[in-house]
């Protein structure tokens, strides 16, 4: 096995606890799956998860001889649908070792041919740390009452919230909004759903690769969702609590904005 490679990645682990701050992440990705080491400044540990359940793409499963393997390293899922995890001592011996393993996994589990195949990417960054609790018990109540005042709680929240938007490129906070590259988690009748998340955590999980990311006000963001006649915003997909809003949900959303605002 090349060591420039396992030299890179090694580096890369060096980084997590040493760099960046909240938000470190070091994915190891292959043309199917991927194994992806996440930390921050300041700990004594690196976490590792490897992706099974629904991070694996359509018709893709991991063989029982491959899963033992991966059993044998130490790895567990919490759930089916979830990745198989492990937390590591933060040391040279460590590092280097699961830097040889997140290859081997890549080639062996999920058959990347070369490691040509293998990329590395890696984000040493601070986030914002968002407290959307007021989202969630509105979410829960719509949940339980399924009233259309329930609902409209959740679009109120909704405008005030501080949220995750998930891009496909980065995006300064002072730059213009109909700039960014959104990331386009889906289609509805061939429109695109946009994706927004209460807080990067529930970004990472789901997609633990580490997407680009920009934090606005709902207030910000509908009206942009409206001009661009999305098929419906995603909120926390693949995680808990979570929704959908539908096109004519958004304009709703944007009225509502409206007459907080005064505008007609």
């Amino acid at each position: 096995m090349p060591d420039a490679i396992i030299q890179r990645i090694t580096e890369a682990l060096t980084a997590l606890t040493r760099e960046g701050g909240t938000r470190n992440r070091v994915a190891v990705m292959g043309d199917v799956g991927h194994v992806v080491f996440s930390s921050e400044r300041g700990a004594a540990s690196i976490k590792v998860q490897v992706s099974a359940g629904r991070q694996l793409p359509k018709g893709v499963t991991i063989e029982p001889a491959d899963y033992a393997r991966l059993h044998e390293l130490g790895l567990r899922q919490a759930r089916a649908s979830e990745d198989m995890r492990l937390e590591f001592t933060d040391s040279d011996e460590d590092r280097r070792l699961w830097a040889r393993h997140s290859l081997t996994i890549l080639q062996r589990t999920f058959g990347t041919p070369t490691l040509d195949n293998i990329k590395v990417r890696a984000r040493y960054e601070e986030v914002d740390q968002l407290d959307n609790s007021a989202l969630f018990q509105a979410m829960n109540h719509l949940a339980k009452s399924r009233s259309w005042s329930a609902r409209t709680g959740v679009y109120m929240q909704l405008i005030r919230a501080r949220v995750v938007w998930a891009l496909d490129a980065p995006s300064f906070p002072d730059s213009p909004l109909p700039s960014a590259k959104p990331h386009i988690a889906g289609d509805l009748g061939g429109h695109p759903s946009m994706a927004i998340f209460s807080d990067y955590d529930a970004l990472d999980h789901y997609d633990p690769t580490g997407l680009d990311a920009r934090v606005e006000t709902g207030q910000a963001l509908f009206p942009l969702f409206a001009a661009r006649r999305v098929g419906s915003v995603l909120i926390n997909p693949g995680g808990s609590p979570r929704g959908e809003l539908y096109g004519n949900e958004v304009l709703s959303v944007v009225d509502g904005i409206k007459r907080m605002t005064g505008m007609h």
